[in-house]
């Protein structure tokens, strides 16, 4: 079917969803099953197969990279923690001011821009630096993005 249709590439989630389970409970049941992932890669050889699901640490990288998987989709955890693989000592960003600046201010001219939004997700950021306290109180009292880019430009979060 996937040849039919011309499909090369496809992301698989390693847990199966449970029908009568809400959304919160699928993700812890049943257990990922990275095993029968391999088994579809071993089936399918000339597919691009991705795993994707709690791809959260060292352990589970090195699992993947293990049994040859050397690409994969890492979903949630980006969201509770944009810098997760900086922490896990994967890569160093440079100059993150920088980049969060120049995030913030390709967004400058948005009409309908929904600030509680972009405040939620650079608190992500913000998790597990030390001062984020005040930080986090700063970017969530500030009424404009220039604001919340003052707070970052004007702090020494990162050395």
């Amino acid at each position: 079917m996937f040849q039919e249709f011309e499909i090369k590439t496809v992301y698989i989630h390693c847990r199966n969803g449970v029908l009568n389970l809400d959304t919160k409970k699928n993700r812890t049941i049943p257990k990922i099953n990275y095993e029968l992932f391999f088994k579809c890669k071993e089936e399918f050889p000339n597919m691009e197969l991705i795993p994707n699901g709690e791809i959260n640490d060292l352990e589970t990288i090195k699992h993947l990279s293990d049994n040859n998987i050397n690409q994969f989709m890492i979903g949630r955890q980006f969201a509770n923690d944009l810098l997760f693989i900086e922490k896990l000592g994967l890569v160093v960003i440079d100059n993150k001011i920088q980049i969060i600046s120049d995030y913030l201010d390709s967004f400058e001219d948005y009409k309908y821009l929904n600030l509680n939004l972009l405040k939620k997700a650079i608190f992500t950021l913000l998790s597990k630096v030390n001062g984020a306290k005040k930080i986090k109180k700063d970017v969530s009292e500030a009424d404009s993005i220039i604001k919340v880019k003052n707070i970052f430009e004007s702090n020494q979060i990162w050395n």
